[in-house]
């Protein structure tokens, strides 16, 4: 027997319909037939189909394992990566990721309600996994939503929270985490729109004498794995347009470094990093863009080892649509914890 509680990811949705996306090996007659034979049931009674499910009710299917898996549909199984029947490994995997993260540093929660989770990511800590053994953010999240009984191993069968806002392994600062399948779609869409302000703090190389506007065009350099940023289009359909606004807020003459606060207009890959560089103010301590020419004694001095790029704040508009999340006029805030260079 599976039993399976609806969520708010599954709530409004008709019972068939919902049977046929979680059983999409079986034929809607036969899954019918099944309902009226009992052997799916809703709240532990007979259902026809038509049935809108809210959030709490609990679908069970009374099929052997061997039938449950030829008829669940493949996406979950393969989304998963693990057998779909073992929901307490699945629980217990991404309680251990969750606990391997918090050990490396904790991640500081900003704000949180049913939709959104709003934290301070720590340098050195994927946004998501590159590969099978990687720890990242999305593990933490749900390591930490199953951790506090806020959604079950099950409910990942139709929805995964994951955040929206990817940063850099090396990056620390606020990230947007969607924890409902409402906030991913209306959080993606602004970000997509460019709704949403982003701001970053960096140090960089060098006396920045005024405030400007970075435009350009972006192009990947598969080689080396870098993005090269360049002030005219070389005429490559690859290349995309770039836009960041910079504003210097402070100068050590001392050590030759200023302190820059950034307002992503854009949002490429590597946009911040690759542009200031080509700008001639490369960050500090990022060895991918300036890995040859990076003042060791200073990386040394102060323990750097990572580049010191924070996304600092992200801004929603008053008029914003948040679908009830609650972030319409607000801004959430991560001071960085930057060495004391002023």
């Amino acid at each position: 027997m599976k039993e399976i509680c609806i969520g708010k990811n599954e709530s409004g949705k008709r019972l068939d319909s919902f049977l046929n996306g979680y059983l999409s090996g079986a034929t809607p007659g036969f899954l019918y037939k099944m309902l009226r034979k009992k052997n799916i049931t809703l709240n532990d009674r007979k259902a026809d189909g038509k049935e809108r499910l809210v959030k709490g009710d609990v679908v069970r299917i009374y099929f052997a394992d061997e039938t449950l898996s030829k008829f669940i549909n493949p996406k979950f199984k393969n989304a998963l990566n693990v057998d779909f029947s073992d929901f307490n490994k699945i629980g217990d995997d991404y309680a251990l990721a969750y606990k391997k993260i918090e050990n490396r540093g904790n991640i500081e929660i900003l704000f949180e309600n049913d939709d959104l989770i709003v934290l301070n990511k720590p340098a050195g800590i994927l946004s998501q996994k590159s590969k099978s053994d990687d720890l990242s953010i999305n593990d933490w999240l749900i390591g930490y939503l199953i951790n506090s009984c806020k959604i079950t191993p099950e409910q990942l069968m139709t929805y995964r929270p994951a955040v929206v806002n990817r940063l850099d392994r090396n990056t620390s600062g606020v990230m947007l985490c969607a924890c409902s399948l409402l906030s991913a779609r209306v959080l993606s869409k602004a970000l997509r729109e460019h709704q949403i302000r982003k701001f970053y703090r960096c140090v960089v190389y060098g006396k920045y004498n005024a405030d400007a506007v970075l435009r350009g065009f972006m192009t990947k350099d598969s080689s080396k794995n870098v993005n090269v940023f360049r002030t005219k289009n070389s005429g490559s359909e690859r290349a995309k347009y770039s836009e960041t606004k910079v504003e210097l807020l402070d100068y050590n003459n001392a050590l030759d470094v200023s302190l820059l606060e950034i307002e992503l207009v854009t949002g490429r890959s590597h946009q911040i990093r690759s542009s200031l560089c080509a700008a001639g103010f490369p960050i500090l301590g990022d060895l991918k863009y300036f890995g040859d020419k990076n003042n060791k004694e200073l990386l040394k001095k102060y323990n750097i080892s990572h580049q010191l790029l924070h996304a600092v704040r992200i801004e929603f508009p008053e008029d914003f649509e948040d679908g009830g999340m609650g972030v319409s006029g607000r801004y959430f805030e991560a001071p960085d914890m930057f060495p004391p260079l002023f």
